[in-house]
């Protein structure tokens, strides 16, 4: 297994794992990125559980691709993508004090997640 493979692995562990945590319980994942508790709601939930099955859809996606630098390297591009738009997103919440604390964490996250995209698809276009 390479380094790219090896990346990609642990990449979809991150994203299934999360989304499988936001699919199961959305409300106390809500909780951990810091979501007044006025605003732990159904509706919130039901998006929570969207946000999951994206993150599991995408975590798959990079899996299948996992032995396939070419198209690692594409799903990783997109992957990091993803990530830097969540970042515009946590970005606007933080702008209002009452959601600045998920705000942030949304915005941590995301660089975090982006980062490791980015870093695997490089590895990815050294080993095609």
């Amino acid at each position: 297994m390479d380094n790219s493979e090896k990346m990609a692995t642990a990449m979809t562990i991150e994203r299934v794992l999360v989304g499988a945590a936001a699919i199961a319980a959305p409300g106390p994942l809500l909780t951990t990125f810091g979501a007044p508790a006025e605003m732990n709601n159904p509706a919130l939930r039901y998006t929570t559980r969207l946000f999951g099955i994206r993150n599991v859809a995408l975590g798959m996606q990079v899996w299948k691709a996992r032995r396939n630098p070419s198209r690692l390297q594409e799903l990783a591009g997109q992957n990091a993508g993803v990530e830097l738009t969540d970042l515009v997103a946590g970005s606007a919440l933080a702008l209002r004090p009452e959601l600045r604390g998920p705000g942030f964490a949304v915005m941590a996250t995301s660089v975090s997640v982006a980062s490791g995209f980015l870093a695997l698809r490089a590895l990815a276009s050294k080993a095609g």
